[in-house]
């Protein structure tokens, strides 16, 4: 499976190589998110009831490191 160039690098996943390092599935959900924006979605669904000025962190990014 081909990814997005990371540090411009190629990336590319196989996963008939049975037991790895779990670390990799940073990538798949990376992948997965910047092909259906998922989590813009699911973020799109909360209300920001936040004072504008003060907010630090959008509601997307909580989500996203939620999931």
């Amino acid at each position: 499976m081909p990814f997005h160039p990371l540090s411009g690098r190629f990336v590319r996943g196989r996963f008939d190589d049975g037991v790895i390092a779990s670390d990799g599935g940073g990538l798949l959900l990376r992948e997965a998110e910047q092909r259906t924006m998922i989590i813009a979605q699911l973020a799109a669904c909360f209300m920001d009831d936040r004072k504008p000025d003060r907010i630090e962190h959008r509601v997307r990014e909580l989500v996203r490191q939620r999931v």
